[in-house]
């Protein structure tokens, strides 16, 4: 069994299909945003010490929403697809995914390859 079967994949089967809201499947799609963060959210079922770890990290929300821009992008293509298109709204408010976001974003390790020589 592949293993989104077993995780993203029981989100995005709840509500309306994913593909529909991806027009080229060669390209990169904003319905794909969701993936990384909606795995993060099975983790607070599935193991409360790394949840809790988690939520410890730092998240920076209130430095980020002043980047308007992106704020508006990942409350569209990941708070709205998680907690409208898979229907979550019952389950995760709008600051718990901009904090996983958040999560991320602030401490991710980012590499860049266009740079290695």
């Amino acid at each position: 069994m592949p293993i989104h079967a077993q995780n993203e994949c029981l989100i995005f089967r709840r509500g309306h299909p994913i593909g529909s809201r991806i027009k080229d499947f060669n390209a990169l799609s904003p319905a794909y945003e969701g993936v990384t963060v909606s795995r993060c959210l099975m983790v607070k079922d599935r193991d409360s010490q790394a949840w809790n770890k988690m939520n410890s990290m730092e998240a920076h929300n209130e430095i980020r929403r002043a980047n308007t821009a992106m704020w508006n992008s990942n409350q569209q293509n990941v708070v709205t697809l998680l907690r409208n298109w898979c229907k979550m709204s019952d389950e995760v408010d709008e600051r718990t995914i901009h904090s996983i976001i958040g999560y991320i974003d602030v401490n991710a390790f980012e590499i860049k390859t266009n740079e290695i020589e």
